[in-house]
This record gives structure tokens, C-alpha cells and sequence, in this order.
């Protein structure tokens, strides 16, 4: 704490310092400015702001394109840098009617203009004898990112943010709850902007705590700036969550149930008075679902064998998210923010199988029948603080922003087991098994920012991040006496493991805009300091490295609403705690885990090619993209001579993706829209480590989603995804564990994964001005979605499949009060600026 308190006085000091000097160097008054026009784009029906609206300024002697632009989240707009001369304006939107500004005059003495509040009206597009009325869109494409507006997407009513993930373009997701971003698992999953500090909890436990009704958007990142954390070599995907900022008392309460006992409920509310904006929320769940899955694996090393494993489970979920925040303008250049988020879950689980080994004659040779019970309680405290400053320059400002974060994990499990052995000789042993484990994770980071628009129309930002890091874990194993009937401590078995972190960072971007062409570069640098030690055996590990992380972004906007993109990052991904953690975990007596505390990071140079085109009512976004990783962490399984499967990581491969998406979307009549989604993309994967890895495969995803209004705006909606087979960049690594439940995400070097396909359907009736909202929802109508593939490694090969609860029907109500309607909060700390773009 003693460290944040001083870097937290150096970044103010630094401020002022650099701020006094630059009063004295550009009094204020004398700044020689080019021409600038403003405004704020709203929508006419409804008052609400229209961010990404494209507003571009033509000369009108030959209406050339001088430059463009395109509205914030405030519907305001800026044009900057306009020479003297006479110019008219065009606005448009996707939805929405375009609107032409003309005679606009810019002079020395008329340099800045301000157009005021411009209303676009939704577009009647006719097509033959079809209108179609125009709304909000689907999908935004930015510089850097697409954001995707789930609010309104039907299939994901009564669920959880994994239905959300499941039904976004690009993303994929396994029965681990493991989240590919265009086939790669390593990302960095975000949450308003920020780090989960979940770490040894699976994506699953995480996206299954977070109700689908509180989402507002989900952007999707693969190619970040260098303001972002360049963790996660297949890109970010943030989670957006509702927030509110309207004057007065407004808020929405939803309440979901689905067959089999699944529930949730959450509320929204929020005061905005003057310059004062409270605001607060709850949501809970309470899940229930069965699981099933099976092992099949055919070894010929040491003797030819065969075993067949075989799972059911019931699993019960219990969670409740509290959030309070608040905002306050100090005045008309200073705000702070602050929030507080505090979780409390349970996880319940109980669980059979039953491990089935045959010789090569096909006779049962042993049994083992293993039943588990278990309890795991997750409770987490999130606190942030924000400044504000902005300046009479427009674009100028200055944020710092802190969080804090403490994450505590109790987990106990009860394992009973029988082996029975049928050959050489009959027996049968019984014994029972106790595990005691506790988990506790604390965050810092401190960071700001500041941007600095200057006279020549170039835009310098630089800033800071510093990260500190704690992740404690302590497990204990016991053995039942069945003579003194008492649990007896198995101190060879103890699993005590504790991390520190720490990662500083500063950083620079300049971008600009010229003849059309917008570009921003930037470098990051970042030292890394980490420390593993393992106090049972007084064991310690080290690890300090310095690395470098460019970034560049390239646009031209060739015509209106049409845009070439290009852009590349560099990006990393960093063992995790439990990957370097080098006690053997034997959870499951024939499938071990061990980590290596030795692996290096793996990094990734990532490039993509976006071309943006508006081609008359429909809407088409390609993008190519190429990533080349090095050094990737992968899980390697090697058979035992007792014939226990013994797994671990290595730095075993380079790999290369690359491969071609296509988004499209369009109002085919004015009660139908449609869009759909493909992705093909190549991975190879090559090396040398404890296995030798050559593989080459090539995988396509595909999803289509279209929508239908009739009687009295009803909706309809149906969604359809599949997922073709791959090997991917990181992924599950087979029936016990899986690739980023317990361990992290890792490559399979030694397998692949089959394919997984599904179709849902959605029906939503609003009532009394859309106040009230009534939503039918079925999952996976034809219950297809299940999990499964294989691993092959020397001397053996496995074959696992997986199925959960997946076919639903859920009911939702939600009542909104007071014209609630959803709005984004100031862009946080993680998130990159892209004003100028």
C-alpha cells in the first residue's frame, strides 16, 4: 500500500508540474487554432444521443472530402484543422435519414462554429413495396474494436453472459466455459473495462455469475492499442454492464425462470441531481444443471489396455452482485467517480464415475467406482476511484484512476472410492479422501492518462499502469481412518503455492489525420517482476523481464460509411499461477497435473486487414487477419508405466493462424432482419519440446440470427451457430480438467477438438409504451450442443465427449420506470480513446 501511496503522489506531482509549465508556455487565449466545427447528433424520436454517427465536411467547389469524423458517446462531434473556405457537411448513420449541413463559411474570424444539437430521423428505406424502419444497430465498427448490442438479442433472455458469448460473431465457447475469439482461447476477459482478478476460477464459474440482463454491449477487441494491457494473445473482449445516467429517479427490474430450477433476477436504479449522479444494482442467480461425460482411451504402452471412463453430475449455483456508485462534476473541467462491487457465490456440486480397465483380450481387469461431493464459495470486493480533468482546448484531458481488488476462494470436497481388482487375483480396497483448499487474490492498479491535442492537428497521449499482484493458494489432503473413523492429514499430498506480480508500464501513441488518412502508432513498455514460492519445502522461483508492445492503426475512408482498415499489435500471454505451480495435483488418481515453473511467456504479432462497406441497404465488414505466436504454452500428456496419464506445460510450438470473417448485416423487408456471420481461418502448430508437434488444420464457424416484427411489433427471433472441428491455438484438454477450467488456457498440441452446433429461438411482446417487456425463450431447441475430441500422444489415445443441461425454455419479465433507457458511462481506464478516429 506504501507503493501506491507514493506513485499515486509522483502522478500528481508529475501533473502539476507539467500543467503549471504548460499555462506559462500557452497562456490561455493566445492558442493559434485552424478552423474547428462542433455539434451533437440526437435522435429525433427519441431525445437520446447517436454515438457513431459519421460526420463528414466536403469543399463545396468541387466537393471534395476535407476530413470526417464520428460522434462519441455523447452524441457530440468534433472537426478540427479546417482551412478557410466554403464547405457543406453530410451526417449519416445506418438507420437513419442522412442530413446535409451546407453554406458553411470557416474565416479567421469565424474559426469555430458550433452547429448546436442536429436530429437525424429513422430512415424509411424503401425496397420494391417494402419500408423499413430504421433502429439501433446490432453491430458498431470502430477503429480498434465492434461493439455489439446484445440488449435486444432474444436468445440470450434468462441467461447468463455465456449465452451472450455464444452468440456473438467471432466468439466461440466450450462446455468449460473456455471463450475463443476467432479460434484462440488465450484473451483477456474484461468487465467494465477491467481485470476479473478471478485467477484460478474458470471463464465458466465467472460467465455463469453474470446475467444476460445486465449486459449492455460486448466489444470485441483483436487488435488493441497500447493503452490496453497487452495480455491476451487472441485479443479482449470486454463485458459491458448497465449503468445509468438519466436526471431523476429511473431504473428497471427483470425477473427470469427456466425449467429445471434456473432463476435470476436483478434491478437497476439510479438519481441523477445537477451535477450528482447515485446509482446502484443487484442481480441473483440460483442455476441448476446435470452433466455428463465419458473417457475413452486405448494405450499400447507399457501392454496394450483399454480404459473407459465415465461421469454424471448435478451442479448448483448460487450467486448475488451488489453494485453502488456515484459521480460528481465538480465543475465544468473536473469530475471524480467512484463504485463499489462486491459477489458472493456458491458452487455446489456431487458427482459419479466410474473408470473401467480391460487387457488386450477385452476382459475387465479393475474397477474403480469414485462418487465426490463438493463446496465451493467465492466472495469478491471491487472498489475504484476516478479524476477527470478536462480543458477550454477541446480533446485536451487528463484522468487517474485506481482499483483495488480482493478475491477469496474456499473450496472443500469429500472423495469416496472403491477399487476392485479382478486380475491376476480378486481384491478390493476402499478409501476416502478430503480436500481443504483456500484461495486469496489482491489487486492494485494505479494508472492515468493524458491527451494533448497540438496546433498541427497531431494528437500526443501518453500515460502509466502499474499492477500489483498477491495470489495465494493452500490446499490440504486427508485420508479417512476407517479403524479410528477420523480424517488423518496426508502431508505428502500438500499443496501450498503463493505468486507475486508486479507489471509497470508507460506508454505513448500519436495519431493524425492527413489528405483523408487517419493513422495512430504506439509503444508500450512494461517490466515484469514475479516471484513463486512454495513454503512447504522453502522452494522459490524468479522471474524478471523487460518487453516491448508497438502498435499501429491505419483508416481511409475511401467513400461515406466505406472504410479500408489496417492495423498490428503485439501482444503476450504470461503462465498463470497454477501452470508454473510445480506440486503434482492428484485430484483424479489416473489423470495428474503439474505445472512447470520454467515456462516462458508466449507472444503473439498480430496483423488485420478491415474493409467496412455500406453497399445500399446492407451493411458488409471483412476482415483478414494473420497471427504468429512464438513459444506457445501448451498441455503435453505422457502415460505412465502404471498407466496414469501424467500432465504438464511446455513452451512446445510456433504456431500461425490466419484466415478471412465476414459480418453482414441488413433489413430485408420492414419485418425481417437478418444477419449473419463466417469465419475461416487456418492454424499450424510446429515444434519440439517433451513432444514433438506438427499439425495443420483448417476450421470454419458460422451463425446466422434473423428477426422478425409482426402483430403489434412482436418479435421473433432465430439463431443458429456451428463450430466446425479444429485443433485452435488453445483449447479443452479432454474429460478431466479441460483446458482453462483449472489450469488456464493451453493449447491441445496433441489433439482436436470436434465439432458443436445449435439453434435458438426467442419471442418478445412489449406492453404499455414498452414499458413492460414479456420474453419466451428456448436453448439449443433440437439438444445438440456437446462437447467432445480427442488427444493422441505417445503410446496412447483418448477420445472424451461432454453434455450439460443445454435445452431450456426460459420466461422473462422486465418493467422499466420512468423511461429508463441505457446509456455508457465515461470511457474507463482500459479502454482506448478513439475520439479522433
Amino acid at each position: 500500500m506504501k507503493n501506491i501511496l507514493i506513485i499515486l503522489m509522483l502522478v500528481v506531482l508529475m501533473f502539476n508540474i507539467s500543467f503549471s509549465q504548460e499555462q506559462r508556455r500557452f497562456p490561455m487565449g493566445n492558442l493559434q487554432v485552424n478552423g474547428k466545427i462542433s455539434g451533437k447528433l440526437i435522435d429525433e424520436q427519441s431525445g437520446k444521443p447517436i454515438e457513431y454517427g459519421n460526420v463528414v465536411i466536403y469543399r463545396l467547389r468541387d466537393s471534395s472530402m476535407a476530413t470526417g469524423t464520428i460522434s462519441n458517446a455523447q452524441g457530440n462531434f468534433l472537426l478540427e484543422n479546417i482551412n478557410a473556405g466554403r464547405y457543406f457537411i453530410k451526417i449519416s448513420f445506418i438507420g437513419f435519414e442522412t442530413k446535409i449541413i451546407d453554406s458553411i463559411f470557416v474565416t479567421p474570424k469565424n474559426s469555430e462554429i458550433d452547429l448546436g444539437t442536429i436530429k437525424l430521423s429513422p430512415a424509411l428505406v424503401k425496397l420494391g413495396e417494402v419500408v423499413v424502419q430504421g433502429e439501433k444497430e446490432l453491430i458498431i465498427n470502430n477503429l480498434d474494436k465492434k461493439v455489439i448490442n446484445v440488449e435486444k438479442d432474444l436468445t440470450n433472455v434468462g441467461g447468463s453472459a455465456l449465452d451472450v458469448m455464444q452468440n456473438l460473431p467471432s466468439v466461440t465457447v466450450d462446455a468449460d466455459g473456455n471463450v475463443a475469439l476467432r479460434g484462440n482461447t488465450n484473451i483477456r476477459l474484461l468487465i467494465d473495462g477491467k481485470p476479473t482478478n478471478m485467477e484460478g476460477v474458470s471463464n465458466y464459474d465467472i460467465l455463469s455469475q453474470i446475467p444476460a440482463s445486465q449486459i449492455e454491449q460486448v466489444e470485441l477487441i483483436t487488435n488493441p492499442s497500447v493503452r490496453y494491457d497487452p495480455e491476451g494473445t487472441g485479443g479482449i473482449i470486454n463485458i459491458v454492464l448497465k449503468k445509468r445516467r438519466e436526471a431523476g429517479i429511473n431504473g428497471i427490474i427483470t425477473l427470469n425462470a427456466g425449467t429445471g430450477d434456473k432463476y435470476n433476477t436483478s434491478f437497476n436504479f439510479n438519481y441523477k441531481l445537477d451535477g450528482f449522479n447515485l446509482y446502484t444494482g443487484y442481480d441473483g442467480r440460483i442455476n441448476r444443471f446435470n452433466s455428463f461425460g465419458s473417457n475413452y482411451r486405448n494405450s499400447v504402452n507399457p501392454t496394450p489396455s483399454f480404459l473407459n471412463q465415465s461421469q454424471s453430475g448435478l451442479n448448483k449455483m448460487n450467486s448475488n452482485n451488489f453494485t453502488l456508485g456515484a459521480d460528481y462534476n465538480i465543475n465544468d473541467f473536473n469530475s471524480l467517480s467512484t463504485s463499489l462491487k462486491y459477489r458472493n457465490s456458491s458452487f455446489d456440486n456431487t458427482s459419479s464415475n466410474q473408470d473401467l480397465t480391460y487387457n488386450s483380450s477385452n476382459y475387465l481387469t479393475s474397477k474403480i467406482s469414485r462418487s465426490n461431493s463438493g463446496d465451493r464459495t467465492f466472495k469478491s470486493l471491487n472498489f475504484t476511484f476516478g479524476y477527470k480533468k478536462t480543458f477550454e482546448q477541446k480533446g485536451r484531458e487528463f484522468t487517474a484512476d485506481f482499483l483495488f481488488s480482493d478475491f477469496k476462494m474456499n473450496r472443500l470436497e469429500d472423495a469416496q472410492q472403491l477399487n476392485t481388482i479382478y486380475s491376476p487375483s480378486y481384491s478390493e480396497t476402499q478409501s476416502m479422501r478430503r480436500l481443504s483448499g483456500e484461495g486469496k487474490n489482491q489487486m492494485y492498479i494505479v494508472q492515468s492518462n493524458y491527451i494533448h491535442p497540438l496546433e498541427s492537428g497531431i494528437r500526443i497521449e501518453t500515460g502509466f499502469q502499474s499492477t500489483i499482484r498477491t495470489i495465494n493458494t493452500y490446499s490440504d489432503y486427508f485420508n479417512f481412518d476407517y479403524t479410528n473413523n477420523v480424517f488423518v492429514d496426508n502431508i505428502s499430498l500438500k499443496n501450498y503455492f503463493e505468486y507475486d506480480e508486479q507489471i509497470h508500464a508507460i506508454y505513448g501513441i500519436v495519431s493524425h489525420s492527413i489528405s483523408g488518412i487517419k493513422y495512430q502508432f504506439g509503444l508500450r513498455g512494461e517490466q515484469v517482476y514475479t516471484k513463486s514460492n512454495l513454503p512447504l519445502t522453502n522452494q522459490s522461483y524468479r522471474r524478471d523481464y523487460f518487453s516491448l508492445y508497438p502498435s499501429v492503426h491505419i483508416s481511409y475512408e475511401f467513400l461515406p460509411m466505406n472504410e479500408i482498415q489496417l492495423s498490428y499489435s503485439r501482444r503476450v500471454d504470461r503462465p498463470n499461477n497454477r501452470q508454473i505451480n510445480p506440486v503434482v495435483d492428484y485430484s483424479d488418481s489416473l489423470n495428474v497435473f503439474a505445472g512447470n515453473p520454467f515456462l516462458n511467456p508466449q507472444y503473439t504479432n498480430s496483423y488485420e486487414l478491415n474493409l467496412n462497406n455500406a453497399l445500399g441497404f446492407f451493411f458488409l465488414n471483412t476482415s483478414i487477419f494473420y497471427r504468429t505466436t512464438s513459444g506457445i504454452i501448451s498441455t503435453v500428456s505422457k502415460l505412465l508405466p502404471n498407466g496414469v496419464l501424467y500432465n504438464t506445460f511446455d513452451n512446445v510450438a510456433k504456431g500461425e493462424n490466419y484466415g478471412v470473417e465476414f459480418i453482414w448485416t441488413q433489413p430485408v423487408a420492414s419485418w425481417w432482419r437478418l444477419m449473419a456471420n463466417f469465419s475461416y481461418f487456418r492454424t499450424k502448430l510446429n515444434g519440439q519440446g517433451i513432444v514433438n508437434v506438427d499439425q495443420d488444420a483448417t476450421s470454419w464457424t458460422t451463425r446466422i440470427m434473423s428477426t422478425f416484427t409482426f402483430w403489434n411489433k412482436t418479435q421473433l427471433q432465430i439463431s443458429f451457430n456451428y463450430n466446425s472441428p479444429t485443433i485452435t491455438m488453445s483449447g479443452g484438454m479432454g474429460f478431466v480438467g479441460g483446458g482453462g477450467g483449472r489450469y488456464g488456457n493451453q493449447a491441445i498440441a496433441q489433439g482436436k477438438i470436434y465439432e458443436l452446433y445449435g439453434l435458438d429461438l426467442g419471442l418478445r411482446k412489449d406492453f404499455f409504451d414498452e414499458k413492460l417487456s414479456v420474453t419466451l425463450r428456448i436453448s439449443d431447441v433440437f439438444n445438440t450442443r456437446k462437447f467432445g475430441g480427442e488427444v493422441v500422444g505417445e503410446g496412447f489415445k483418448s477420445i472424451f465427449d461432454r453434455k450439460m443441461d443445454t435445452r431450456v425454455l426460459y420466461l422473462g419479465i422486465s418493467y422499466k420506470f420512468n423511461n429508463y433507457q441505457n446509456k455508457r458511462e465515461r470511457l474507463n481506464p482500459d479502454e482506448v480513446d478513439q475520439e479522433m478516429f
